[in-house]
């Protein structure tokens, strides 16, 4: 809704008419005159127990525009009989009803603080605080890493690239060496440290955010000397070793590279039933392609075209990729073919992406014919 476009006084009355969505009716609110009308708090209500995301997002924006934004926000958090996934959602969401950042920076250490808040939302709010530089609450998570749920304490060591300490690196990993159980727990925390080791997090909500370039944390060679050990253990699926292996190569083990080429050798069929738990999209087998091009570890040709036909939905491009990385007449041939008989029709524009900067440095002319290419 357009606020340049709608007067105040239209605003309150399509806020007002029953008729509309509840998103809608909200975003008049949140544009009438004054601080927000008392009669938007039953549908605000309402809407934070929507299923539909706009609906929760409108109730946020329009908080902002009551009274006492932060206040009203506490009673919400503090409120013990809403949902754990709403109470999560909103505190990835503050912007939306805090649009100052220093003011929502202080509402988030406030919560971390505040008892009467749900200890499992007390939590979260710590782990934002240290993510938005309050190094007390990210001393506090660290001390705290054998004992925080699983979730939160991955957290924390993905957010080590804010702090490069490398006294507190340290005792995270004693503390995690300590409390891992199984090689789930291995992997998950393998894939938290390249995160917190090599790139500055910027955790916009539970379910993400940005990661930024950072000098190799200093204490990167501890993390990496506990992942490289995890390759050891004996209780892990295919796809769990694959992942160890993958980040305790991306942490600088030397061990890795040649642990997780033979793995990758032995997935055989990408496409089989049995990594489907595990790897349903592929991302994993997709990365360690990835990763093993980075090293400059070239599978062979007739591996690399059988990831690149494969229908789970990544593992084509690490295919394409590993098919390419061979830089040769060999590999471009093989490219042009899979482009003109794609496994997936909406792959063709993949392989052409490959195919064009791989002619050009081989000073070979591509012609298309149809929609068809070959060697002029």
């Amino acid at each position: 809704m357009d606020a340049t476009r709608i007067t105040p006084n239209l605003a309150l009355d399509l806020a007002c008419d029953e008729t509309l969505p509840d998103e809608l009716r909200l975003e008049a609110f949140s544009i009438a005159d004054g601080s927000l009308d008392q009669r938007a708090w039953p549908i605000i209500d309402r809407a934070l127990q929507s299923s539909d995301y706009g609906d929760r997002w409108a109730a946020l924006k329009a908080i902002s525009r009551s009274a006492d934004p932060r206040e009203r926000m506490l009673n919400i958090l503090r409120d013990h009989g809403r949902s754990p996934e709403l109470h999560e959602e909103i505190a990835g969401r503050l912007s939306y009803a805090f649009k100052d950042e220093k003011e929502r920076l202080d509402f988030i250490r406030a919560c971390g603080r505040d008892p009467t808040i749900p200890h499992s939302l007390q939590g979260i709010m710590i782990a934002f605080s240290a993510r938005y530089g309050d190094e007390q609450a990210f001393r506090q998570l660290v001390a705290n890493l054998g004992t925080l749920d699983l979730r939160l304490a991955g957290i924390t060591v993905a957010l080590f690239g804010h702090y490069p300490i490398r006294e507190l690196g340290e005792a995270a990993a004693n503390a995690v060496r300590a409390r891992v159980q199984s090689a789930e727990q291995a992997a998950a925390f393998a894939g938290n440290a390249v995160i917190g080791m090599t790139s500055i997090y910027e955790m916009d909500s539970l379910l993400g955010g940005a990661l930024q370039p950072a000098p190799p944390h200093p204490a990167l060679d501890v993390w990496a000397d506990l992942v490289e050990g995890w390759m050891d253990r004996n209780d892990a699926s295919e796809i769990e070793r694959i992942r160890i292996a993958g980040a305790a190569l991306r942490l600088g083990s030397v061990r890795a590279i040649d642990r997780l080429e033979s793995m990758v050798h032995a997935v055989g069929d990408p496409d089989d039933p049995r990594l489907d738990d595990e790897d349903k999209d592929g991302n994993t087998i997709r990365s360690a392609l990835d990763e093993l091009r980075r090293k400059r570890r070239l599978l062979p040709l007739s591996l690399a075209e059988r990831f690149a036909r494969a229908q789970r939905s990544n593992v084509p491009y690490g295919g394409i990729g590993a098919i390419a990385a061979h830089g040769d007449r060999a590999a471009l041939d093989l490219l042009i073919a899979l482009h003109n008989q794609p496994p997936k029709a909406d792959m063709r524009s993949s392989f052409f992406d490959a195919i064009e900067p791989l002619a050009g440095r081989l000073g070979i002319t591509i012609v298309r014919v149809g929609r068809s290419l070959r060697v002029a």
